[in-house]
């Protein structure tokens, strides 16, 4: 039973050792439920407890570029024996997007908290596979035509994400 209740909190990413990797997010805006997404590299310094994040975002005639920065205070392996875990964090983010579809032209700063919920499976001590749900909130900045113009509070979204990050 010791060795059960040991594994729930044993830590589960290494904390000594650089890791990259890539994934694919979706955000869903609170605003008019927006979808937007796109490929984004995950990457962790040894020594330093932040898991970093930079997103891009491509399409038509709209670009969207971020950073964010999460701390993971519950990082626990549930299944050891095959190092399967999950997580739950909190961190930072900060987004820029600009958008010009006819004449409705428009940029959007917004920045604010994020929760990183997912789970995380190593294998092979090297690679990784997550996934995680990220609610996002925080205040943005719109300029731009009169339908996207001024500070909104709160703004924010809600994120899906699912990737692989190799540990060297």
């Amino acid at each position: 039973m010791i060795t059960a209740a040991s594994s729930l909190f044993a830590q589960h990413h290494q904390t000594d050792t650089w890791g990259i990797g890539v994934h694919g997010r979706n955000d869903f805006s609170w605003d008019k439920f927006e979808s937007s997404g796109g490929p984004a590299i995950s990457f962790k310094a040894p020594k330093i407890p932040i898991f970093w994040d930079l997103s891009l975002g491509l399409k038509s005639n709209w670009l969207n570029i971020g950073v964010s920065g999460d701390y993971y205070f519950l990082d626990k392996t549930f299944a050891e024996e095959i190092n399967l875990g999950w997580f739950l964090g909190i961190g930072a983010y900060f987004w820029f997007t600009n958008s010009s579809i006819r004449e409705d032209t428009w940029s959007r700063f917004s920045g604010g908290i994020r929760i990183p919920i997912g789970i995380s499976w190593i294998f092979r001590k090297k690679l990784e596979v997550f996934g995680a749900w990220i609610p996002h909130f925080g205040a943005g900045f719109w300029n731009g035509s009169d339908s996207h113009s001024g500070i909104y509070f709160p703004d924010g979204s809600l994120t899906f994400e699912a990737g692989v990050r190799y540990w060297f």
